[in-house]
């Protein structure tokens, strides 16, 4: 079940995707480019939103925050 878990797809992550899960992917997530999620993040903060839970995933978790802080400190 949890096998490549944030990390890549595994057979059943596949088959979901296969089946059309991606379609949820942004109705569902913050995800896209650096624009997307600075205006997303920007939405929450003007609806009143003051924590946000973010899950850096892939190899590389140092850049991944690194990145997410670029985005964020400036809102």
């Amino acid at each position: 079940m949890h096998d490549q878990h944030l990390l890549d797809l595994n057979v059943a992550d596949t088959a979901a995707w296969n089946a059309g899960s991606w379609q949820a992917i942004t109705s569902t997530t913050v995800t896209g480019t650096p624009h997307r999620i600075r205006d997303q993040l920007s939405l929450y903060a003007r609806d009143g939103i003051t924590e946000i839970v973010y899950q850096p995933t892939g190899p590389d978790i140092p850049g991944e925050l690194e990145r997410f802080i670029a985005i964020a400190s400036d809102l």
